[in-house]
């Protein structure tokens, strides 16, 4: 079964998503992040939150850079979340997607 990514338009800092796995599908919904800007801090719990749901990480960032982030600043952001020391210390805890 395949589950979608869903970025929500309804509000420009609120992404919103439902997927079972890493390999879920993509679908963007809207465009409400300028490319080259510094990542909200929204959009990072999301990244974090992926990662703690096992999301592969190309899969983040090509999600971000459908949604309007350069991939440079999607791939520094997914990586910078990968080494943060809060999701380094959960991640063996946390419950498989």
């Amino acid at each position: 079964m395949s589950s979608a990514v869903n970025f929500g338009a309804e509000e420009e800092s609120e992404p919103c998503m439902t997927a079972e796995n890493s390999t879920a599908s993509i679908v963007v919904v809207g465009q409400n992040a300028a490319a080259g800007a510094p990542m909200p801090a929204v959009w990072q719990r999301w990244i974090a939150e992926k990662l703690l749901l096992r999301f592969e990480p190309n899969a983040i960032v090509e999600a971000l850079a459908q949604h309007g982030f350069d991939r440079a600043t999607a791939a520094r952001a997914v990586l910078a979340a990968q080494n943060h020391p809060y999701l380094v210390a959960v991640k063996p805890i946390a419950p498989d997607a």
